[in-house]
């Protein structure tokens, strides 16, 4: 139970939305109020940390989580 209500995101997945949208992983952590370990380093996630991010990219939650 270690990752008890944690989830793993699809790294590749969010980066290229945030490419697409002409933004840097840096810029799209700084827009989420995140630390960019969240998308580099860390291997699983707080649901607040997974919605910060796909809110700023405009997702839902279940596009940038791996099933």
């Amino acid at each position: 139970m270690a990752n008890r209500g944690r989830y793993v995101i699809d790294k590749e997945k969010i980066i290229k939305l945030a490419l697409d949208q002409g933004m840097s992983v840096n810029k799209l952590c700084d827009e989420a109020g995140l630390s960019t370990a969240v998308i580099h380093i860390n291997k699983t996630h707080y649901p607040s940390s997974i919605k910060a991010i796909a809110d700023v990219l405009g997702v839902s939650v279940s596009e940038i989580v791996k099933e």
